[in-house]
């Protein structure tokens, strides 16, 4: 399965963002209900914010397929690579706090010395790439190259790692030096690449140990500590919501269960007669992708707790916010700033898609893991935001999801479909 398959986050999109601003809070839950049963999606919760205010919100549909459960805004959701920009923005913490260089330190000044000598003998490109360069995915780095069309082999190899993803980061650095030369030269071609921000995670991880030898933290402990904390986010974990996610031999039944399960978009392996968009059960061998691969964006967390994470890229001065994550609003903004072309005038930045024909700086997003779709955008100078989670992996939900997030700002009551 190929990696844009498994990780449909580089998913591009126009967004038209107008202004205007409401006194009150629009619940527009019942146009949410109408538009879900076209999209095939079980169910989708909504926020929209102008600042700090939250101004329109709706939820719809059930936690699971069959199940009378309706979803809540308390349910745990998959966000998928909406994680990424999370992961630059932890990077951005440890910059500031002098555990990291910069975005510009080398790859090969935060691995082991021995995976120094070894990447720079299987290719002296290595020595080149940057941490800038595997978040802003230009390191030359194809998750192909690695992954091997995603084979069972690989696969199966990342979640033995499951209940250590730090050594199982390490093990990945050691077969990249050990099997794969880059695929371009770095800095020179846009690549989707979820092993390329693994690496970033590893670098983070690597960097604080070094620094603070008697307070060694994994990069999952970092995200807690740096920024859940902070910003009183208390739902997140990595993985599947709904299972243990520890290992493949542990893969719960997806219901009955408190909590929203994502609904497939592949067959429902290995029961091959399952049809698509049903809930994830036993043995579903892709329930997410193995937790080595968290930097890359496997947190879930409840659509307010995320909604704290983001609202930090809404900032356009250092405000108490960014004083509270330990970032300062030069490399907030350097985390937004264009990289690297993807097409025409869409360009990742470093964890974002962002359209350079917009006069203004609007960051977007999609996130999924094949059972959960998540979106985003923002709009800095207008202060508005529209964040979206769902329950379901369907090309149709996509569809739907983007459209949501496009509502027009001047009518939170516009339904999500064709406008």
């Amino acid at each position: 399965m190929k990696t844009h398959l498994m990780w449909l986050c580089g998913l591009i999109w126009g967004l038209a963002v107008s202004s205007g601003g409401h006194a009150d809070t629009q619940d527009i839950s019942a146009r949410l209900a109408e538009a879900i049963h076209e999209s095939r999606t079980p169910g989708v919760v909504y926020q929209e914010y102008h600042g700090e205010n939250l101004i329109a919100h709706g939820k719809a549909g059930t936690r699971m397929l069959g199940q009378d459960s309706p979803i809540s805004y308390g349910d745990v959701m998959h966000w998928g690579s909406m994680g990424k920009a999370q992961t630059a923005l932890l990077c951005a913490n440890l910059i500031n706090a002098g555990a990291l260089e910069s975005f510009d330190v080398k790859l090969v000044d935060h691995v082991l010395p021995e995976q120094r000598d070894a990447l720079l003998a299987k290719d002296r490109r290595y020595g080149l790439i940057t941490l800038r360069m595997l978040l802003g995915m230009s390191s030359g780095i194809d998750d192909d190259m690695v992954t091997d069309d995603y084979s069972d082999a690989w696969l199966w190899s990342q979640y033995r790692y499951n209940l250590e993803p730090s050594l199982g980061r390490k093990l990945l650095v050691d077969e990249l030096a050990k099997s794969y030369a880059l695929s371009a030269d770095p800095g020179a071609k846009y690549f989707y690449s979820n092993v390329g921000y693994t690496l970033a995670g590893y670098m983070a991880e690597t960097a604080w140990n070094r620094k603070h030898p008697d307070n060694r933290m994994t990069y999952e402990a970092l995200m807690r500590e740096r920024l859940f904390k902070p910003l009183g986010i208390t739902t997140a974990n990595p993985g599947a919501p709904g299972m243990t996610s520890t290992y493949s031999g542990l893969l719960l039944p997806a219901g009955p269960t408190p909590v929203a399960i994502g609904h497939n978009m592949q067959d429902n392996n290995p029961a091959p007669h399952t049809p698509k968009n049903q809930p994830v059960g036993i043995g579903y061998r892709y329930a997410d992708l193995p937790l080595v691969m968290t930097p890359a964006g496997l947190w879930a967390m409840t659509i307010g707790d995320m909604a704290k994470l983001e609202r930090v890229y809404m900032q356009s001065k250092q405000t108490p916010l960014l004083d509270r994550v330990g970032v300062t609003l030069d490399l907030l903004k350097a985390i937004e700033e264009p990289h690297i072309k993807v097409q025409d005038q869409m360009y990742f930045t470093l964890g974002w898609l962002r359209d350079m024909s917009e006069a203004e700086t609007v960051l977007m997003y999609q996130g999924s893991n094949e059972r959960w779709v998540s979106t985003i955008s923002i709009n800095v100078a207008k202060q508005r935001m529209k964040i979206a989670g769902s329950n379901s992996g369907t090309e149709e939900n996509g569809m739907f999801m983007r459209k949501l997030v496009q509502l027009s700002d001047g009518d939170p009551h516009v339904p999500p479909g064709d406008q």
